[in-house]
């Protein structure tokens, strides 16, 4: 919840997210106590993707809530096609 309103993400994108950029994007610098900076694994000074993923996958507890928007109705006329 950031000023009153709720924004769902899933867990393992937030986690990634967090970690690798070293903060949440509220601002926090841990998590359930952790440093997100613990996520460097081989203490380089470095979070790689694959550290990231790691921290992610070890704090991913809950269930995401799938988000769906089409707010500019581009459903209608777009398509995952594999013709050109």
């Amino acid at each position: 919840m950031v000023e009153g309103v709720i924004y769902y993400h899933g867990e393992f994108n937030f986690h990634t997210y967090s970690s690798t950029n070293g903060a949440s994007p509220s601002g926090l610098i841990q998590y359930a106590g952790q440093p997100y900076t613990e996520a460097d694994l081989n203490s380089d000074g470095v979070i790689s993707v694959y550290e990231s993923s790691v921290w992610a996958f070890e704090k991913d507890t809950v269930p995401a809530v799938p988000q769906y928007g089409d707010f500019g109705n581009i459903g209608l006329t777009t398509s995952y096609s594999t013709q050109i």
